[in-house]
């Protein structure tokens, strides 16, 4: 059986998220589902030319970052994870 431990979202070079499943942190800050026993998280993201708004759960845990225009990463979606088991 194989587990997601880390996923990390970036757009146009610049992390939008990051859920560490092993800590329970989003972006660096303590998140924990209210059902204990859930293995997955669900995101809603709004991006537009001036912020990006992240919604948790359906904002039980929501957050509102400043978007940052890299001109070498325009129109790039990344999605990264890291694997255990």
């Amino acid at each position: 059986m194989c587990f997601i431990s880390t996923i990390r979202l970036n757009v146009n070079g610049q992390i939008i998220f990051k859920y560490d499943m092993n800590f329970n942190q989003i972006n660096g800050l303590f998140y924990s589902s209210e059902d204990r026993s859930s293995m997955g998280i669900i995101f809603d993201i709004i991006i537009d030319k001036t912020s990006i708004e992240v919604f948790v759960d359906g904002g039980v845990f929501l957050y509102t970052i400043e978007r940052k225009v890299d001109s070498e990463n325009m129109n790039e979606l990344k999605f990264f994870e890291n694997k255990i088991g």
